[in-house]
């Protein structure tokens, strides 16, 4: 009796634990669904919407919360004879890490060495460093290796001294370098792209890779994603002065006009002349001449402002560096300069 009880609880606990294990696969399911619901059709707005929420919890077991991507990654891997897929095998150019490498890459006796290997390759199933030693042999028979790699950057690891043999190991270690780098790049790529238990495994065929994505859908994207290369883009930015001359000050007289027109309009017309809006502006123009000094206070033209004759040939005869703004109150600068009296702008930054 006591065994029978303890096959029973052996039982029912593998009973829980494939329930416990099925159920992520259950969960992934229905998201699955709801993506598909989604899409109507469309792969890429289904796509999207797993994207969206791969990190947002879609699993509550109330002791612990997983997230679609912790779902997913848990879910029954069914393989590709089971759920279908994408098998692709990607190779390494081997010919591009050995003109990498070569001292003059466009060498008449390296492309054609380059050539006949390729020739060699489609009937052999050597590696191509093993077909490219070869070829060489066969077009400079008594020819040494280390003329093609003999450089500056392969100072210390090939020089003229170096035989055929240690020139080829030579090139075996960097092209292995460049096939582990290429897996790690490509392993980052798909982990990225939310495949669930793939599969990425180096053939024995130097410079080759087996990837299976099971349950892929859209066979484009993973083809741009396992394509893509790496981009790093400069931009050329404004300095201070620039910003300051070219966009600031344009915008601070513009502001000044806008204000002292609204303040003319609401006083009241005691002389019976009408003003037009459009004949209290006057055009702007940006100042091109980064390095030439700018005034702070802008000179407006326009009807009398109540300032004293004096004060406003102060504010147009007195640049930005020298205007002695504890002549002016807080509340007049402020008309003047609307946006320039509220910044505090630094131009005198030495420029590298």
């Amino acid at each position: 009796m006591q065994s029978k009880s303890a096959i029973q609880a052996f039982g029912v606990l593998l009973v829980m634990a494939c329930i416990y294990q099925l159920s992520f696969t259950w969960v992934v399911k229905v998201e699955e669904q709801k993506a598909a619901d989604y899409g109507a059709g469309s792969i890429a707005k289904e796509t999207y919407y797993l994207d969206s929420i791969k990190h947002v919890v879609v699993y509550d077991l109330f002791v612990n919360q997983y997230t679609y991507g912790e779902c997913k990654e848990r879910e029954i891997n069914l393989g590709l004879d089971l759920k279908g897929g994408m098998n692709v095998t990607l190779e390494v150019s081997v010919i591009d890490v050995i003109k990498s490498l070569a001292a003059d890459q466009e060498d008449t006796l390296l492309l054609k060495t380059i050539a006949r290997a390729s020739e060699m390759q489609m009937q052999s199933q050597d590696d191509y460093v093993t077909l490219f030693g070869e070829a060489f042999q066969q077009l400079q028979p008594n020819g040494n290796l280390a003329y093609f790699f003999s450089s500056r950057e392969n100072k210390g690891e090939i020089d003229f001294n170096t035989t055929n043999e240690e020139a080829l190991e030579f090139l075996r270690e960097n092209t292995d370098e460049a096939i582990d780098g290429a897996f790690e790049v490509i392993s980052a790529r798909i982990d990225k792209f939310g495949v669930s238990q793939p599969k990425i495994v180096p053939l024995e065929t130097k410079g080759r890779i087996l990837i299976e994505l099971p349950g892929v859908k859209d066979p484009a994207r993973a083809k741009k994603i396992l394509q893509s290369t790496a981009k790093l883009e400069f931009w050329v930015c404004y300095n201070n002065r620039e910003v300051y001359n070219q966009i600031f000050i344009p915008i601070d007289k513009k502001l000044a006009e806008i204000q002292k027109a609204e303040a003319q309009l609401a006083e009241p017309d005691t002389d019976g002349d009408s003003t037009k809006v459009e004949d209290l502006f006057t055009v702007v123009e940006p100042d091109t001449n980064p390095g030439a000094d700018s005034p702070l206070v802008a000179s407006v033209d326009g009807p009398d402002t109540g300032l004293s004759s004096d004060l406003l040939k102060l504010l147009d005869s007195v640049g930005s560096d020298t205007v002695d703004q504890q002549q002016l109150s807080i509340e007049e600068y402020r008309k003047q300069s609307p946006l320039l009296s509220r910044l505090q702008v630094v131009t005198d930054i030495d420029e590298a």
